[in-house]
Protein backbone atom coordinates (compact mmCIF):
# COMPACT_ATOMS: atom_id res chain seq x y z
CA UNK A 1 0.00 0.00 0.00
CA UNK A 2 2.41 2.45 1.35
CA UNK A 3 4.89 1.09 -2.13
CA UNK A 4 2.22 1.51 -3.88
CA UNK A 5 1.27 5.13 -2.67
CA UNK A 6 4.90 5.92 -2.78
CA UNK A 7 4.91 5.62 -6.34
CA UNK A 8 1.82 6.85 -7.20
CA UNK A 9 3.35 10.05 -5.27
CA UNK A 10 6.05 10.03 -7.15
CA UNK A 11 4.05 9.44 -10.53
CA UNK A 12 1.65 12.50 -9.18
CA UNK A 13 4.46 14.69 -8.85
CA UNK A 14 6.09 13.61 -12.11
CA UNK A 15 2.75 14.60 -13.12
CA UNK A 16 2.70 17.52 -11.56
CA UNK A 17 6.23 18.61 -12.43
CA UNK A 18 5.44 17.73 -16.30
CA UNK A 19 2.07 20.04 -16.13
CA UNK A 20 3.98 22.73 -14.53
CA UNK A 21 7.03 22.61 -17.22
CA UNK A 22 4.10 22.21 -20.27
CA UNK A 23 2.42 25.17 -18.35
CA UNK A 24 5.84 26.84 -18.28
CA UNK A 25 6.48 25.95 -21.75
CA UNK A 26 3.40 26.35 -22.70
CA UNK A 27 3.98 30.33 -20.75
CA UNK A 28 7.07 30.57 -22.86
CA UNK A 29 5.31 29.37 -26.09
CA UNK A 30 2.84 31.94 -25.20
CA UNK A 31 5.52 34.45 -24.33
CA UNK A 32 7.16 34.08 -27.44
CA UNK A 33 4.02 34.07 -29.33
CA UNK A 34 3.05 37.48 -28.30
CA UNK A 35 6.81 38.66 -28.37
CA UNK A 36 6.24 38.34 -32.69
CA UNK A 37 3.24 39.71 -32.72
CA UNK A 38 4.27 42.90 -31.07
CA UNK A 39 7.06 42.61 -33.35
CA UNK A 40 5.19 42.14 -36.14
CA UNK A 41 3.08 45.15 -34.88
CA UNK A 42 5.81 47.51 -34.46
CA UNK A 43 7.06 46.28 -37.76
CA UNK A 44 3.79 47.73 -39.28
CA UNK A 45 3.62 50.57 -37.34
CA UNK A 46 7.53 51.24 -38.10
CA UNK A 47 6.77 50.92 -42.22
CA UNK A 48 3.40 53.15 -41.82
CA UNK A 49 5.69 55.65 -40.20
CA UNK A 50 8.13 54.97 -42.84
CA UNK A 51 5.04 55.26 -45.68
CA UNK A 52 3.56 59.16 -44.19
CA UNK A 53 6.87 60.06 -43.50
CA UNK A 54 7.57 59.29 -47.41
CA UNK A 55 4.16 60.71 -48.38
CA UNK A 56 4.80 64.05 -46.24
CA UNK A 57 8.16 63.65 -47.66
CA UNK A 58 6.65 63.49 -51.11
CA UNK A 59 3.95 66.08 -50.77
CA UNK A 60 7.04 68.32 -49.60
CA UNK A 61 8.95 67.66 -52.47
CA UNK A 62 5.73 68.59 -54.69
CA UNK A 63 5.10 71.80 -52.64
CA UNK A 64 8.62 72.89 -53.13
CA UNK A 65 8.59 71.94 -56.77
CA UNK A 66 5.35 73.41 -56.71
CA UNK A 67 6.54 76.23 -55.14
CA UNK A 68 9.86 76.66 -57.49
CA UNK A 69 7.58 76.31 -60.71
CA UNK A 70 5.35 79.28 -59.23
CA UNK A 71 8.74 81.37 -58.29
CA UNK A 72 10.00 80.66 -62.11
CA UNK A 73 6.50 82.04 -63.56
CA UNK A 74 6.75 85.07 -61.60
CA UNK A 75 10.17 85.53 -62.46
CA UNK A 76 9.49 84.81 -65.87
CA UNK A 77 6.30 87.41 -65.70
CA UNK A 78 8.38 89.96 -64.27
CA UNK A 79 11.09 89.47 -66.98
CA UNK A 80 7.91 89.96 -69.37
CA UNK A 81 6.42 92.86 -67.47
CA UNK A 82 10.19 94.33 -67.47
CA UNK A 83 10.58 93.77 -71.27
CA UNK A 84 7.73 94.96 -71.58
CA UNK A 85 7.83 97.90 -69.79
CA UNK A 86 11.17 98.74 -71.37
CA UNK A 87 9.50 98.32 -74.81
CA UNK A 88 6.82 100.60 -74.51
CA UNK A 89 9.92 103.01 -72.61
CA UNK A 90 11.48 102.36 -76.21
CA UNK A 91 8.39 103.22 -78.40
CA UNK A 92 7.53 106.55 -76.12
CA UNK A 93 10.91 108.20 -76.19
CA UNK A 94 10.41 106.84 -80.02
CA UNK A 95 7.97 108.39 -80.53
CA UNK A 96 8.58 111.69 -78.63
CA UNK A 97 12.03 111.61 -80.76
CA UNK A 98 9.50 111.28 -83.87
CA UNK A 99 7.37 113.89 -82.27
CA UNK A 100 10.55 116.41 -81.54
CA UNK A 101 11.51 115.63 -85.47
CA UNK A 102 8.11 116.63 -86.60
CA UNK A 103 7.52 119.40 -84.64
CA UNK A 104 11.21 120.69 -85.96
CA UNK A 105 10.12 119.88 -89.15
CA UNK A 106 6.91 122.48 -89.00
CA UNK A 107 9.18 125.01 -86.98
CA UNK A 108 11.36 124.98 -90.23
CA UNK A 109 8.74 124.62 -92.51
CA UNK A 110 6.83 127.71 -90.87
CA UNK A 111 9.73 129.74 -90.64
CA UNK A 112 10.34 129.21 -94.16
CA UNK A 113 7.07 130.35 -94.92
CA UNK A 114 7.42 133.63 -93.53
CA UNK A 115 11.22 133.79 -94.71
CA UNK A 116 9.04 133.48 -98.22
CA UNK A 117 5.74 135.71 -96.85
CA UNK A 118 8.49 138.15 -95.64
CA UNK A 119 10.39 138.45 -99.04
CA UNK A 120 6.79 138.62 -101.32
CA UNK A 121 5.56 141.60 -98.79
CA UNK A 122 9.09 143.09 -99.18
CA UNK A 123 8.64 142.44 -103.43
CA UNK A 124 5.25 143.84 -102.72
CA UNK A 125 6.13 146.94 -100.67
CA UNK A 126 8.77 147.41 -103.70
CA UNK A 127 6.21 146.75 -106.28
CA UNK A 128 3.83 148.81 -104.35
CA UNK A 129 6.32 152.05 -103.75
CA UNK A 130 7.46 151.69 -107.30
CA UNK A 131 3.77 151.50 -108.84
CA UNK A 132 3.29 154.43 -106.13
CA UNK A 133 5.78 156.83 -107.64
CA UNK A 134 4.75 155.62 -111.05
CA UNK A 135 1.00 156.85 -110.16
CA UNK A 136 2.00 159.82 -108.50
CA UNK A 137 4.14 161.06 -111.41
CA UNK A 138 0.81 160.15 -113.72
CA UNK A 139 -1.70 161.92 -110.99
CA UNK A 140 0.97 164.69 -111.09
CA UNK A 141 0.45 165.18 -114.76
CA UNK A 142 -3.30 163.98 -114.70
CA UNK A 143 -3.97 166.43 -112.13
CA UNK A 144 -2.23 169.02 -113.64
CA UNK A 145 -4.55 168.54 -116.76
CA UNK A 146 -8.04 168.49 -114.78
CA UNK A 147 -6.59 171.15 -112.56
CA UNK A 148 -6.74 173.34 -115.67
CA UNK A 149 -9.79 171.77 -116.61
CA UNK A 150 -11.53 172.44 -114.17
CA UNK A 151 -10.37 175.67 -113.80
CA UNK A 152 -11.53 175.95 -116.82
CA UNK A 153 -14.74 174.57 -116.52
CA UNK A 154 -15.02 176.65 -113.66
CA UNK A 155 -14.67 180.34 -115.86
CA UNK A 156 -17.51 178.57 -118.27
CA UNK A 157 -19.97 177.93 -114.96
CA UNK A 158 -22.02 180.93 -114.67
CA UNK A 159 -25.33 182.09 -113.38
CA UNK A 160 -27.82 184.92 -114.47
CA UNK A 161 -27.84 188.01 -111.53
CA UNK A 162 -30.74 187.38 -109.64
CA UNK A 163 -33.59 189.92 -109.79
CA UNK A 164 -36.65 190.92 -108.22
CA UNK A 165 -38.41 188.88 -110.73
CA UNK A 166 -36.86 185.96 -110.16
CA UNK A 167 -38.26 182.66 -108.38
CA UNK A 168 -35.60 182.19 -105.63
CA UNK A 169 -36.00 178.33 -105.26
CA UNK A 170 -35.26 178.16 -109.00
CA UNK A 171 -32.78 180.45 -108.72
CA UNK A 172 -31.35 178.65 -106.43
CA UNK A 173 -32.58 174.67 -108.36
CA UNK A 174 -30.55 176.05 -111.59
CA UNK A 175 -27.48 177.05 -109.62
CA UNK A 176 -27.13 174.38 -108.17
CA UNK A 177 -27.58 171.91 -111.32
CA UNK A 178 -25.18 174.44 -113.24
CA UNK A 179 -22.55 173.62 -110.65
CA UNK A 180 -23.52 170.09 -110.86
CA UNK A 181 -22.83 169.93 -114.30
CA UNK A 182 -19.53 171.90 -114.63
CA UNK A 183 -18.54 169.47 -111.87
CA UNK A 184 -17.65 173.13 -109.40
CA UNK A 185 -16.19 172.44 -106.03
CA UNK A 186 -19.18 172.51 -103.89
CA UNK A 187 -16.75 174.44 -101.43
CA UNK A 188 -16.53 177.32 -104.00
CA UNK A 189 -20.43 177.08 -104.75
CA UNK A 190 -20.38 180.28 -102.45
CA UNK A 191 -18.06 182.16 -104.09
CA UNK A 192 -19.47 182.05 -107.79
CA UNK A 193 -23.39 182.53 -106.43
CA UNK A 194 -22.16 185.26 -103.62
CA UNK A 195 -21.71 187.93 -106.24
CA UNK A 196 -24.98 187.18 -107.97
CA UNK A 197 -27.15 188.05 -105.06
CA UNK A 198 -29.57 191.13 -104.57
CA UNK A 199 -32.45 192.33 -102.88
CA UNK A 200 -33.19 189.96 -100.05
CA UNK A 201 -30.85 187.42 -101.29
CA UNK A 202 -28.15 189.75 -101.11
CA UNK A 203 -29.20 191.11 -97.09
CA UNK A 204 -29.33 187.68 -95.88
CA UNK A 205 -26.14 186.66 -96.83
CA UNK A 206 -24.78 189.78 -95.59
CA UNK A 207 -26.52 189.50 -92.20
CA UNK A 208 -25.01 186.50 -91.92
CA UNK A 209 -21.17 186.09 -90.01
CA UNK A 210 -17.87 185.29 -91.74
CA UNK A 211 -17.83 181.50 -90.97
CA UNK A 212 -22.00 180.62 -91.72
CA UNK A 213 -21.26 182.94 -95.16
CA UNK A 214 -18.36 179.81 -96.72
CA UNK A 215 -20.81 177.21 -95.80
CA UNK A 216 -23.56 177.09 -99.14
CA UNK A 217 -26.20 175.12 -96.96
CA UNK A 218 -26.24 177.70 -94.47
CA UNK A 219 -26.42 180.23 -96.96
CA UNK A 220 -28.88 178.81 -99.02
CA UNK A 221 -31.17 178.50 -95.85
CA UNK A 222 -30.44 181.93 -94.37
CA UNK A 223 -31.48 182.88 -98.04
CA UNK A 224 -34.74 180.29 -97.99
CA UNK A 225 -35.67 181.84 -94.22
CA UNK A 226 -35.60 185.61 -95.86
CA UNK A 227 -38.08 184.81 -98.22
CA UNK A 228 -40.19 182.92 -95.10
CA UNK A 229 -40.12 179.64 -97.19
CA UNK A 230 -39.19 176.58 -94.83
CA UNK A 231 -41.21 173.02 -93.83
CA UNK A 232 -44.44 174.48 -93.80
CA UNK A 233 -44.11 176.25 -97.11
CA UNK A 234 -43.73 173.30 -98.59
CA UNK A 235 -45.98 171.03 -96.73
CA UNK A 236 -48.78 173.43 -97.94
CA UNK A 237 -47.20 173.42 -101.30
CA UNK A 238 -47.57 169.38 -101.23
CA UNK A 239 -51.18 169.39 -100.02
CA UNK A 240 -52.57 171.53 -102.43
CA UNK A 241 -50.19 170.54 -105.69
CA UNK A 242 -52.54 171.10 -108.78
CA UNK A 243 -52.12 169.50 -112.06
CA UNK A 244 -51.77 172.46 -114.90
CA UNK A 245 -52.99 171.87 -118.16
CA UNK A 246 -49.93 172.18 -119.76
CA UNK A 247 -47.90 169.77 -117.64
CA UNK A 248 -47.39 165.84 -118.09
CA UNK A 249 -48.45 163.54 -115.21
CA UNK A 250 -44.54 162.97 -114.98
CA UNK A 251 -43.65 166.60 -114.24
CA UNK A 252 -46.34 165.98 -112.15
CA UNK A 253 -45.09 163.70 -110.05
CA UNK A 254 -41.35 164.99 -110.11
CA UNK A 255 -42.64 168.02 -108.57
CA UNK A 256 -44.88 166.13 -105.78
CA UNK A 257 -41.58 164.12 -104.80
CA UNK A 258 -38.93 167.17 -104.67
CA UNK A 259 -41.54 169.06 -102.37
CA UNK A 260 -41.99 165.49 -100.40
CA UNK A 261 -38.45 165.66 -100.11
CA UNK A 262 -38.03 169.23 -99.10
CA UNK A 263 -40.75 169.31 -96.38
CA UNK A 264 -39.32 165.98 -94.98
CA UNK A 265 -35.77 166.96 -95.53
CA UNK A 266 -34.87 167.06 -91.87
CA UNK A 267 -36.37 163.90 -90.96
CA UNK A 268 -33.47 161.48 -90.97
CA UNK A 269 -35.55 158.58 -90.12
CA UNK A 270 -39.30 156.59 -91.03
CA UNK A 271 -39.78 157.27 -86.90
CA UNK A 272 -39.17 160.77 -87.85
CA UNK A 273 -41.36 161.01 -90.86
CA UNK A 274 -44.21 159.06 -89.05
CA UNK A 275 -44.09 161.61 -86.30
CA UNK A 276 -44.74 164.31 -88.68
CA UNK A 277 -47.22 163.14 -91.34
CA UNK A 278 -48.86 162.00 -87.58
CA UNK A 279 -48.85 165.67 -86.51
CA UNK A 280 -50.08 167.22 -89.62
CA UNK A 281 -53.00 164.91 -89.48
CA UNK A 282 -53.63 165.92 -85.78
CA UNK A 283 -53.72 169.26 -86.44
CA UNK A 284 -56.23 169.14 -89.37
CA UNK A 285 -58.76 167.70 -86.31
CA UNK A 286 -57.92 170.93 -84.73
CA UNK A 287 -60.41 174.19 -84.64
CA UNK A 288 -58.51 176.69 -86.81
CA UNK A 289 -57.12 178.73 -83.81
CA UNK A 290 -56.01 176.59 -81.82
CA UNK A 291 -54.09 174.68 -84.70
CA UNK A 292 -52.57 178.22 -85.64
CA UNK A 293 -51.87 178.25 -81.39
CA UNK A 294 -50.85 174.92 -81.09
CA UNK A 295 -48.50 175.67 -84.65
CA UNK A 296 -46.73 178.41 -82.92
CA UNK A 297 -45.37 176.16 -80.46
CA UNK A 298 -44.09 174.06 -82.34
CA UNK A 299 -44.44 171.16 -81.05
CA UNK A 300 -41.63 168.03 -82.11
CA UNK A 301 -43.98 164.83 -81.68
CA UNK A 302 -47.55 164.38 -82.58
CA UNK A 303 -48.29 163.76 -78.93
CA UNK A 304 -47.09 166.46 -77.97
CA UNK A 305 -49.31 168.84 -79.90
CA UNK A 306 -51.91 166.68 -78.64
CA UNK A 307 -50.85 167.80 -74.99
CA UNK A 308 -50.69 171.34 -75.86
CA UNK A 309 -53.92 171.23 -77.60
CA UNK A 310 -55.47 170.30 -74.35
CA UNK A 311 -53.63 172.61 -72.51
CA UNK A 312 -55.46 174.97 -74.66
CA UNK A 313 -59.01 173.95 -74.30
CA UNK A 314 -58.11 173.95 -70.46
CA UNK A 315 -57.15 177.31 -70.39
CA UNK A 316 -60.85 178.20 -72.36
CA UNK A 317 -62.96 176.57 -70.16
CA UNK A 318 -61.33 177.80 -67.09
CA UNK A 319 -61.33 181.27 -68.43
CA UNK A 320 -64.96 180.54 -69.30
CA UNK A 321 -65.86 179.87 -66.06
CA UNK A 322 -64.41 182.94 -64.60
CA UNK A 323 -66.17 184.58 -67.31
CA UNK A 324 -69.04 183.58 -65.64
CA UNK A 325 -68.44 184.08 -62.17
CA UNK A 326 -67.35 188.23 -63.22
CA UNK A 327 -70.59 187.51 -65.26
CA UNK A 328 -72.95 186.94 -61.61
CA UNK A 329 -70.75 189.17 -59.69
CA UNK A 330 -71.71 192.52 -62.20
CA UNK A 331 -75.38 191.29 -62.62
CA UNK A 332 -75.49 191.62 -58.83
CA UNK A 333 -73.62 195.04 -58.48
CA UNK A 334 -75.57 196.94 -62.10
CA UNK A 335 -78.76 195.92 -59.69
CA UNK A 336 -77.43 197.94 -56.59
CA UNK A 337 -75.63 200.83 -58.69
CA UNK A 338 -78.25 200.83 -61.74
CA UNK A 339 -75.45 200.35 -64.12
CA UNK A 340 -75.04 196.49 -64.33
CA UNK A 341 -76.52 196.26 -67.86
CA UNK A 342 -73.67 198.16 -69.06
CA UNK A 343 -70.95 196.16 -66.89
CA UNK A 344 -72.47 192.70 -68.28
CA UNK A 345 -71.90 194.22 -71.93
CA UNK A 346 -68.85 194.66 -70.88
CA UNK A 347 -68.20 191.40 -69.50
CA UNK A 348 -69.46 189.90 -72.37
CA UNK A 349 -66.98 191.35 -75.22
CA UNK A 350 -64.06 190.64 -72.76
CA UNK A 351 -65.42 187.03 -72.80
CA UNK A 352 -65.96 186.73 -76.65
CA UNK A 353 -62.51 188.13 -76.83
CA UNK A 354 -61.13 185.19 -74.69
CA UNK A 355 -62.55 182.68 -77.69
CA UNK A 356 -60.47 184.42 -80.29
CA UNK A 357 -57.13 184.90 -81.32
CA UNK A 358 -54.50 187.57 -82.08
CA UNK A 359 -53.05 188.46 -85.22
CA UNK A 360 -50.10 185.97 -84.28
CA UNK A 361 -52.38 182.93 -83.33
CA UNK A 362 -52.05 183.24 -79.61
CA UNK A 363 -55.32 183.52 -77.14
CA UNK A 364 -56.42 186.97 -76.98
CA UNK A 365 -55.42 188.87 -73.17
CA UNK A 366 -58.22 191.61 -73.46
CA UNK A 367 -59.16 190.83 -69.72
CA UNK A 368 -56.28 190.37 -67.29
Amino acid sequence: MSLRSGKEYKSQARMSETEEAASRNSVANESVSMSVADLLKLLMEERKLRAEEEQRRAVREQETREAERRQREEDKQREQETREAERRQREEEKQREQETREAERRQREEEKQRQAERERQARDEWKAQFEMVARLAQDGRNREGEQTGRILKEAEAKVAKLTERDDIEAYLATFERTMTAYEVNRQRWVYKLAPQLSGMAQQAYAAMSSEEAVDYERVKAAILKRYDINEETYRLRFRSVMKSLDESHREVAVRVKDLAKKWLKQQATAEAVVEVVAQEQLLNTLPSNVRVWVRERKPTTCLEAGQLADDYAQARRQAGLESKREDVKNGKGGKQSGTGGQGKGRVGEESAGTRDVDGKGQPSRKRT
